[in-house]
């Protein structure tokens, strides 16, 4: 199975980093892509992770971010149209969210919260995975589609930007059910 995780936040790495691996040790191709950034790349470099660097996340005063982000999004397409992905794995980027609609690919969003982007989830192959600890109700008030929910045990840090080690398996083993079984996912 092939996953793609772009990194564009130094601080999420440690969090995409255990599930990087828990994904490769259950047989996973991963590919990561970030952008061109010396802080990223020397990052990437200590923690022995091979990136494929494209495009820039610059801001300045959030200044032409949309426009940057959609820029970023174009050359990712590119770069990714031969690639036979399967999944989509995000804390919910929206030059991810972008290229998934361009590319028709199954997107899985990680959340800790209710932090619901109804342009995002209102995609047909998104698919937010939320913890047990939310009650449903509140789910269904917020808006999310139940039928494209999955449930995880443990919680992600949001200080910390990291998971315990049982939620890191709980969502890959989610990740893989979203992949082959889901309707909506390629597999399906």
């Amino acid at each position: 199975m092939k996953d793609w995780i772009d990194i564009d936040n130094p601080n999420h790495l440690s969090a995409y980093k255990a599930i990087i691996n828990e994904l490769r040790k259950n047989g996973h191709y991963v590919l990561i892509t970030a952008p061109k950034s010396k802080k990223l790349k020397n990052l990437f470099q200590e923690h022995g992770l091979i990136v494929s660097y494209i495009g820039y996340k610059i801001s300045f005063l959030d200044l032409f971010t949309d426009q940057l982000n959609l820029m970023r999004s174009a050359s990712i397409t590119d770069f990714l149209k031969d690639k036979k992905i399967d999944i989509v794995f995000s804390l919910g980027s929206k030059i991810m969210f972008y290229v998934c609609l361009d590319q028709k690919l199954s997107l899985a969003i990680i959340q800790n919260e209710i932090q619901q982007d109804k342009t995002i989830t209102g995609y047909s192959k998104c698919f937010s995975l939320v913890p047990e600890s939310i009650p449903e109700q509140k789910l269904i008030e917020s808006g999310f589609n139940m039928a494209r929910v999955i449930r995880y045990k443990g919680m992600f840090n949001k200080e910390e930007l990291n998971f315990d080690l049982r939620t890191i398996n709980e969502l890959t083993g989610k990740l893989e059910f979203l992949s082959k079984h889901m309707p909506g996912s390629l597999s399906a």
